[in-house]
């Protein structure tokens, strides 16, 4: 009994971060065609930030680059990046598998759409 408990509450830590983690991610990633759509549309960089506030992610940072009339065939491009920090007490065992030295992972997602009308 004293074996199964541990064993158990780190599946069940793994678990709710390894959702939380993936949910961060499919949300930059809706966010960053969301954001390259927009801004591709309408030329304007504040776009981008409009989306990352609709997002719900706060940390979210964005590097934009936008259409350009005398390169058509440039597309234009938005890469979000957003630091997780787990939840759970898992944090500094997840270093181990690739997070930073508190755990943190950074996320990244980027969105490319052809500036052509």
């Amino acid at each position: 009994m004293a074996i199964v408990l541990p064993l158990l509450l780190l599946i069940l830590f793994g678990i709710i971060d390894f959702g939380l983690l993936l949910n961060r991610q499919i949300v930059l990633t809706q966010g960053a065609r969301e954001a390259v759509r927009s801004a591709a549309v309408s030329g304007s960089p504040d776009d981008v930030g409009i989306t990352l506030g609709r997002l719900g992610l706060s940390g979210a940072s964005a590097d934009y680059i936008p259409c350009d009339d005398a390169l058509p065939d440039q597309p234009a491009t938005v890469t979000l990046s957003y630091v997780y920090t787990p939840v759970t007490p898992l944090g500094g065992l997840m270093q181990y598998f690739g997070g930073g030295a508190d755990g943190d992972y950074t996320l990244t997602a980027t969105g490319v759409l052809s500036c052509r009308g």
